[in-house]
């Protein structure tokens, strides 16, 4: 696998895995805030609707001892709070949020309407003495239809206490699975950090230690090649290139070094030792013996300005020069076809 595949590899895992936590994060307060408005949307309005009828049936109830005991009690009294406990029956029925709360509000209109239908009856016909018929009829029911209020009390309270476990169990299941992506994210970054590391910044700390070596002259340094990555290619590809500039090197030094003992050949051929020098003062070859050959090498300077006066005197074809050292040396300018100076033929005098 390729050190590109590698990188892409790992930074795709590392941004499924970020965008899995922030989704899985959005979803799961998504379903979080839905649960805290159904509990203060519905189950709280249940409770408030329950408590809001067990209010009204009492003030039923006393409204009843009012009336038996000879207080004056209106019609249309009566009829307000009847008319009210049913229209909260209608906002329970409407606010339904609980599995079996339809068939106990249900149950409740049946109590209800049983405790009017016993109170209608107390006070269209009561006895001298009408507590035991009020025992006796009105009691039960009242007692039903409370014990039926009490229960869709009881019942949306539990539905407020199961709904907040719920949140809290989600809200628990949503913070260990974000904790495991999270954990798992920076698994992934450690280890793309660490291939980075072991396949990329190391290798190139290694190379440019060994450019930096090759780059002050040790040619036979050469940049590490391990593996078969796009590194280790390049390098394998740059040793190669380095291998055959050393090659080409070596061959050209072979013949420049056969060229000069041509030349140191052709002037051991003239009748007397001499030197051929380039127009830069630089000695080429020469057969004028080591202490001679010396001074010509310490001189470059006077034979640049040698060159220099040939060239404002039209080039003449033999000079005499005297250096520093109290040698004399007759300087002939060798010319190329068709009038090109190439150099010089030096001979001591």
């Amino acid at each position: 696998m390729s050190l590109s595949t590698r990188l892409m590899l790992g930074y795709g895992l590392l941004i499924v895995v970020l965008l899995a936590s922030v989704t899985g994060a959005a979803l799961i307060f998504r379903q979080l805030a839905s649960g805290i408005d159904t509990v203060l949307k519905e189950n709280v309005a249940s409770v408030r609707i329950a408590a809001r009828l067990l209010e009204l049936l009492e003030r039923h109830n006393g409204s009843l001892f009012q009336v038996l005991s000879g207080g004056p009690q209106p019609e249309q009294v009566r009829h307000g709070l009847e008319r009210e406990f049913r229209d909260a029956l209608i906002a329970a029925r409407g606010n339904v949020s609980v599995a079996g709360e339809v068939e106990l509000i249900k149950g409740i209109e049946e109590t209800f309407q049983r405790f009017i239908e016993t109170r209608a009856r107390l006070l269209a016909a009561p006895e001298a003495d009408p507590l035991p018929q009020y025992d006796r009829e009105v009691a039960p029911a009242l007692a039903a239809c409370r014990a039926k209020l009490q229960q869709l009390l009881d019942m949306n309270t539990l539905a407020i206490g199961v709904a907040d476990r719920d949140a809290r169990q989600l809200a628990g299941q949503a913070g260990t699975v974000l904790a495991a992506l999270a954990a798992a994210a920076l698994m992934l970054l450690a280890m793309v950090s660490s291939q980075m590391h072991r396949h990329l910044l190391g290798p190139l700390a290694v190379m440019q230690q060994a450019a930096e070596a090759i780059a002050a002259g040790d040619s036979r340094r050469r940049l590490p090649a391990a593996g078969d990555s796009e590194l280790g290619r390049l390098a394998t590809q740059l040793n190669a290139a380095l291998t055959s500039r050393d090659d080409t090197s070596g061959r050209a030094k072979g013949l420049l070094a056969q060229q000069r003992q041509l030349l140191i050949g052709l002037l051991a051929s003239l009748a007397e030792p001499a030197a051929l020098v380039g127009l830069d003062g630089g000695v080429v070859a020469s057969t004028l013996g080591d202490d001679a050959t010396e001074v010509l090498a310490t001189s470059q300077r006077s034979l640049r300005a040698a060159w220099s006066g040939e060239v404002r005197a039209e080039i003449a074809h033999t000079h005499t020069l005297s250096l520093s050292a109290g040698e004399s040396f007759r300087l002939k300018l060798l010319l190329a076809p068709p009038d090109r100076a190439v150099g010089w033929l030096v001979q001591k005098l």
